[in-house]
């Protein structure tokens, strides 16, 4: 059906669209191609979004460690998504463009022009193209952090801040006042494995998971 409504073949009773757009000229084909290559990458921009969604439950349980595991599988959907965007931002350009290109002819004659074009003239400035640049912009942002969130540098930073911290339980289960205020005598070597565990090399993050 798509192949068709981009020839010009379909048979459609009311398409909705000005005539202009309807017919088989190069301008006509150029801009349904462009309105169907949006309408295309907006699908798979959304398809990718929703499979990001199980990510973003196990980010809000397990923080940026589970990120970090599952950074294989998380890395090829955020691949997908920024080429998804990237052809969303591109296809918009290109319909835009041509939807310019008529507003000009349009008004180089507006005198001639009927009531049906001079209201689609009308409603194209409410697309607003500044807000749409910004959500590019913002779709881009988070992209790009949550990449950052899942590299090696910052599985590196995370190891660093859990074994910074087991170092200071440590220093706590070995502080001979702490010891002193327990009701209860601390079992055998509990200080001391602690502190050992602190001071070996964690082991290295997982990243082949999915969920």
């Amino acid at each position: 059906m798509m192949s068709e409504l981009q020839s010009g073949h379909a048979e459609v009773e009311d398409p909705g669209v000005l005539d202009v757009f309807r017919t088989n000229s190069a301008f006509a084909l150029e801009a349904r191609r462009s309105f169907l290559e949006l309408c295309t990458h907006l699908d798979k921009f959304c398809f990718f979004v929703v499979a990001l969604r199980p990510y973003q439950q196990l980010a809000a349980a397990g923080g940026d460690a589970a990120l970090c595991w599952l950074r294989r599988s998380l890395s090829h959907l955020l691949q997908e998504l920024d080429k998804s965007l990237l052809q969303l931002r591109q296809a918009r350009l290109a319909l835009m463009h041509v939807a310019k290109k008529h507003l000009q002819d349009l008004a180089k004659r507006i005198g001639e022009a009927e009531e049906l074009q001079r209201r689609w003239m009308q409603s194209l400035r409410h697309v607003d193209e500044l807000r749409l640049d910004e959500l590019h912009k913002a779709c881009a942002g988070s992209s790009t952090e949550v990449n950052a969130l899942t590299s090696a540098v910052r599985e590196v930073e995370l190891k660093a801040k859990a074994k910074e911290g087991l170092q200071q339980i440590a220093a706590a289960f070995m502080n001979p006042d702490f010891q002193a205020r327990c009701s209860l005598a601390l079992p055998d070597r509990l200080a001391s494995e602690m502190r050992e565990l602190a001071s070996n090399k964690l082991p290295a993050v997982e990243s082949s998971r999915s969920p």
